[in-house]
C-alpha cells in the first residue's frame, strides 16, 4: 500500500502540476482561453483567470505532495475532478468527443486520487 500511495501522489502531483504550469503559465494555451471566453468571459479577464488558475494548481500539488498522508487534499482533488467533468460539456463541449478529452482525464485523475485517499495509511487493506 505503501508504493501504491507513492505512485498515486507522484502521478497527481504531476497532473496538477502540469497542467498549471503548462497550459496555463507557459501558454495560455488557446484552448485554456476558449474555454471561458466561449462561456461569455471577457478575454482580458479569461487571460487572468487562466493564469490564477495555473498557480493554484501548482500549488494544490506542493500542498498534495506536503499533507499526503491527510484525507483532505484527496477529497479535494476528488471534488475539483468532479466539478471538472461536469463543467466540460459547458466549458469546451467540442473537446468531449477529442482523443484526449477532459472526461478521462479527470476520471482518471480522481480515481488516482480516490487510490491516494484509501492508501494514505500504507496499511494493508483488509479483506
Amino acid at each position: 500500500m505503501k508504493r501504491v500511495h507513492t505512485v498515486a501522489t507522484a502521478t497527481v502531483a504531476f497532473v496538477w502540476l502540469w497542467h498549471g504550469l503548462v497550459p496555463k503559465l507557459l501558454g495560455p494555451h488557446p484552448t485554456e482561453l476558449a474555454m471561458l471566453t466561449d462561456v461569455g468571459v471577457p478575454t482580458d479577464l479569461a487571460r487572468t483567470l487562466t493564469l490564477l488558475a495555473g498557480v493554484f494548481e501548482i500549488a494544490f500539488a506542493v500542498v498534495l505532495v506536503r499533507f499526503r498522508k491527510e484525507r483532505w487534499p484527496w477529497l479535494v482533488s476528488i471534488a475539483l475532478m468532479a466539478i471538472a467533468t461536469l463543467g466540460a460539456p459547458i466549458g469546451m463541449p467540442q473537446a468531449i468527443g477529442a482523443a484526449f478529452n477532459p472526461i478521462t482525464l479527470n476520471v482518471q485523475v480522481a480515481a488516482l486520487s480516490f487510490l491516494g485517499l484509501v492508501s494514505r495509511r500504507g496499511e494493508p487493506v483488509p479483506r
